[in-house]
C-alpha cells in the first residue's frame, strides 16, 4: 500500500526552489525564518504544495481502465495558509462532476492539502483548497 501522508521536508522545499529558481528566504533559510518570520519556520512555496495534488490522489483513488491522466486545469485555487517545514501532509478529494467523453472521462474535483497535525487538534483550514480539472483517457 501507498503511503497517503508526506512529510514535508526542508530538502524537498529546497529542491523545488532550485526547480523554478525562487530562492527567497522565507523557504530556504531555516536559521532566518526561526528568527524573522511569523511562522518560526520555512514555509513550502505555494505552488509547492498545489503541485503534490498530483502526488496525492495517485495514492488516494485508483483509476481503473484508464491509460494515463492529464492535469485539464484549475477553476479556483486558494493558498489559504502556510505548510511549514516539518508538516505532515495529507490531500483530500471530493468528486464534484463527472463527465464521460469517447476517450475516456473529465473530472472536476474539490482538492484540498492538509496538515495532519491540524486535524488532529481540530483545525480545519486547509492549506490549499482548489477546483482541479482532470483527464482520464481509456
Amino acid at each position: 500500500m501507498c503511503p497517503r501522508k508526506l512529510l514535508l521536508t526542508q530538502e524537498r522545499i529546497d529542491q523545488f526552489a532550485k526547480a523554478i529558481d525562487d530562492f527567497q528566504w522565507i523557504h530556504v533559510d531555516p536559521e532566518r525564518a526561526s528568527k524573522e518570520s511569523p511562522f518560526k519556520s520555512t514555509i513550502a512555496h505555494g505552488f509547492l504544495s498545489l503541485s503534490l495534488l498530483t502526488w496525492f490522489i495517485e495514492r488516494t483513488i485508483a483509476f481503473e481502465g484508464a491509460k494515463f491522466g492529464l492535469n485539464y486545469g484549475l477553476d479556483r485555487v486558494r493558498f489559504v495558509r502556510p505548510a511549514p517545514a516539518g508538516a505532515e501532509l495529507t490531500g483530500r478529494f471530493e468528486l464534484v462532476k463527472f463527465e464521460p467523453h469517447a476517450w475516456g472521462a473529465q473530472l472536476h474535483w474539490d482538492a484540498m492539502v492538509t496538515d495532519e497535525a491540524d486535524a488532529l487538534s481540530g483545525w480545519s483550514r486547509p492549506i490549499l483548497a482548489a477546483r482541479w480539472l482532470t483527464r482520464r483517457y481509456a
